[in-house]
């Protein structure tokens, strides 16, 4: 990138579809996890409603990976064209306030709301040694292995985006570097030696992050690609995910398939999704600008919804019994979904106005007291 087109995509607008993009994808995370039950072949046995349960849990299953996207691009985005040595330490220092310490506060919240929840525990069975442990892979609450994975890309990010500021070669084939690196070690996983934890360590999931990135670092180019060819991607991307789910759902009749399909299905489906989606919600923000409102309004809020979601999801569970007809288990179910989003996203609403607030109450005691005059 020479001179005058790096000083043309300086100072680049909020992309704000991607909240609409955040929202749909923290949907699918309460879909998974309000569809568990559902889709439990010990809990409902082999039946047309576990199949169906089954099938819409793997459908939602690419926001995991949506999230990573994501997190690639806007992180591209926002410092490729302003990156330098400079910038790192502030980087970090941020994703401590805003990602770690969060971390830290929500693992030891579900540890001792997990003691809780098991009447056969209380808090003196409360174990600093396991906490740690579970702190450690994101155990402590079963969502949390996500933080985990995202606290390794901001450990890696720096390094990534000094060789794509370096190197155009590296810049133009990031996407190809990403996919190396997962496949290499889903081989070495598979077949070379034994993985704790692979599901939050960063690399099963690389080349959605890198994928990520590239959109990130070429976002105008890609916005005009992907509205000339929706045609054919959404279908395609939306037949990955029909083909995981029904791999999966196959797998109840004892038909089975290589890993290596639900893996490359997984990553395809996840990258596909995002692209669409991105080019849905711009649609939304130009077509039904009502619905582009309230999911905007939910995406802006998606990480507090994500982080305290399950803790509704498990008190509905805890004292609600399941009731014992296929009818009453989906209206239970519906119910559950339902108060699973909107508790956490009222709620992340509300904190994040008083947040707000606060911010323009403390900048407006910082200005000068002529201040209002010199501003007439």
């Amino acid at each position: 990138m020479n001179k005058r087109q790096r000083l043309n995509t300086m100072n680049r607008p909020k992309i704000a579809e991607l909240d609409i993009v955040r929202a749909l994808a923290i949907i699918a995370v309460v879909l998974i996890h309000g569809t568990s039950d559902g889709s439990s072949y010990a809990l409902m046995g082999k039946s047309t409603t576990q199949l169906l349960y089954l099938f819409v849990n793997k459908m939602a299953i690419f926001a995991v990976p949506l999230f990573i996207m994501i997190s690639g691009l806007v992180l591209f985005y926002v410092y490729y064209d302003s990156w330098n040595a400079k910038k790192i330490a502030p980087f970090y220092l941020k994703r401590i306030r805003t990602v770690l310490i969060p971390y830290l506060i929500w693992s030891f919240f579900y540890y001792g709301f997990n003691l809780f929840l098991d009447k056969t525990m209380d808090y003196t069975d409360f174990r600093w040694a396991d906490f740690f442990e579970q702190l450690t892979w994101g155990e402590s609450g079963y969502h949390l292995y996500f933080m985990v994975i995202i606290i390794q890309i901001y450990l890696l990010f720096p390094l990534l985006m000094t060789l794509a500021r370096s190197f155009a070669w590296f810049r133009r084939s990031l996407i190809f570097w990403g996919l190396l690196i997962q496949i290499s070690f889903y081989i070495y996983s598979q077949y070379l030696g034994q993985v704790d934890h692979r599901a939050a360590v960063c690399w099963t999931y690389f080349s959605l992050f890198t994928f990520g990135g590239f959109l990130g670092i070429y976002y105008a180019q890609f916005r005009l690609w992907i509205d000339k060819h929706i045609k054919w991607v959404f279908p395609l991307g939306a037949s990955f995910g029909f083909a995981y789910a029904i791999m999966y759902t196959l797998s109840q009749y004892q038909i089975y398939f290589d890993n290596a399909w639900f893996e490359l299905l997984f990553t395809i489906y996840g990258m596909a999704a995002g692209v669409c989606f991105i080019w849905l919600a711009g649609r939304l923000m130009i077509g039904v600008s009502k619905l582009a409102a309230i999911l905007t309004s939910l995406g802006m809020v998606s990480f507090g919804v994500y982080l305290f979601h399950p803790a509704i999801l498990s008190i509905w569970r805890t004292y609600i019994p399941l009731p014992g007809s296929i009818t009453l288990f989906n209206l239970y179910s519906l119910a559950g979904l339902v108060l699973t989003l909107v508790i956490p996203w009222s709620l992340a609403q509300v904190f994040r106005n008083i947040a707000a607030k606060s911010k323009t109450r403390e900048r407006l005691n910082s200005m000068p007291n002529d201040s209002a005059v010199q501003s007439g």
